[in-house]
């Protein structure tokens, strides 16, 4: 027999913290009378690295002086790795029932671990994809279709006798754990102003200090730099944002760095002492996070910058978290018609045993 109904799924928001407790609903819409062996959700953590490595060497015919080189060997490599950190399965029904035809709704609830099976903390939804690349270093050409992700979904589904069971899958975002706030996070250095890299113009001192450790993008940002310029040349204060994103499979690690502006401002002229007050922008940005064959992290410079010698640079580890959506407007999304549903009766949520491969 084919299937006699659908089944939609609805969690009370579109994102949750590690730790968290979710909660939400599976709707059953049945056109003829049903027998219900259990009603179950599978939750399931995966991360997933693939990505392509394609590079020449010269092909050399010939000896002594008469070696030359005549073309070059095209190479191919691939690289993956996959696995489920947090599998569990929840039984969201109390006991087999003949359900008659209509709209039923069975609601669950569940807490995510801080922790995946491993021990590490877990992580968050993460998903990023490049076509055709040579930033990568430690690749031996160029990049080609990398895949990077971190993502959590859900399926519920109803077993039942006679008939093929009934089954949704859904994915839903999980943030990291926030870090401790730090207040206001201070760096401070202390250098020679080398020109060139060997001329010496003086010293400059730089006290530097964050509005906090973790943004969102498009978030704006303060920052303060008390500068003390006993050097003979003019500095200016600046701003950047550092992602660093490593990523490892089959033994074989690459990564890459990428640096973004995120204003200049205030000059600080030769033995001028000033304070300057930074207002930046977080830009569009994957979110941090550390898998575990996937991580991305950022950090924040604040720095005086020298023309024709190295900047002067506190250093500031953050987060970058995506923005969370409004629940309201989430939930808005299913309309009007889950009004429409009745729950069976009180659900007994129990934890089910994972069968022995369950991926």
């Amino acid at each position: 027999m084919g299937k006699i109904g659908k089944l939609k799924v609805k969690l009370d928001k579109p994102y949750y913290v590690a730790g968290e407790i979710c909660s939400g609903v599976v709707y059953m819409k049945n056109k003829a009378p049903v027998e219900v062996d259990k009603v179950y959700i599978k939750i399931k953590g995966k991360e997933k690295v693939v990505w392509e490595e394609h590079w020449t060497t010269p092909i050399y015919r010939g000896e002594g002086e008469n070696r030359r080189k005549v073309g070059d060997e095209h190479h191919q490599a691939e690289y993956d790795e996959k696995e489920s950190f947090f599998k569990k399965k929840i039984k969201i029904t109390g006991k087999d029932a003949m359900i008659p035809p209509g709209k039923w709704a069975f609601p669950f609830q569940f807490q995510l671990p801080t922790h995946g099976k491993k021990g590490n903390k877990l992580t968050g939804s993460f998903k990023m994809e490049e076509t055709n690349t040579y930033d990568w270093r430690g690749a031996r050409g160029m990049v080609k279709n990398l895949k990077a992700k971190i993502e959590y979904s859900m399926k519920a589904v109803v077993d039942l006798e006679d008939c093929k069971d009934l089954e949704k899958k859904v994915d839903f975002t999980v943030y990291e754990q926030l870090p401790s706030a730090i207040a206001l996070p201070h760096d401070e250095k202390e250098q020679e102003v080398m020109m060139c890299f060997c001329i010496p113009k003086g010293k400059l001192n730089i006290k530097a200090t964050l509005d906090k450790n973790f943004y969102c993008p498009g978030e704006k940002g303060v920052a303060i730099a008390e500068i003390k310029n006993d050097s003979s040349v003019n500095v200016t204060a600046k701003v950047e944002l550092n992602r660093i994103m490593r990523l490892k499979a089959d033994g074989h690690r690459i990564y890459d760095k990428d640096m973004k502006n995120l204003g200049r401002f205030g000059k600080v002229e030769a033995g001028e002492e000033k304070t300057v007050r930074m207002e930046f922008q977080i830009p569009n940005a994957l979110p941090s996070t550390d898998g575990h064959y996937v991580d991305c992290n950022y950090v924040m410079d604040v720095l005086a910058e020298i023309s024709m010698a190295p900047d002067i640079e506190c250093h500031f580890p953050v987060n970058i978290f995506m923005p969370q959506i409004p629940p309201e407007r989430y939930l808005a999304d299913f309309g009007d018609e889950i009004g429409d549903y009745t729950v069976l009766a009180a659900c007994s949520v129990a934890d089910m045993k994972l069968r022995p491969g369950y991926a």
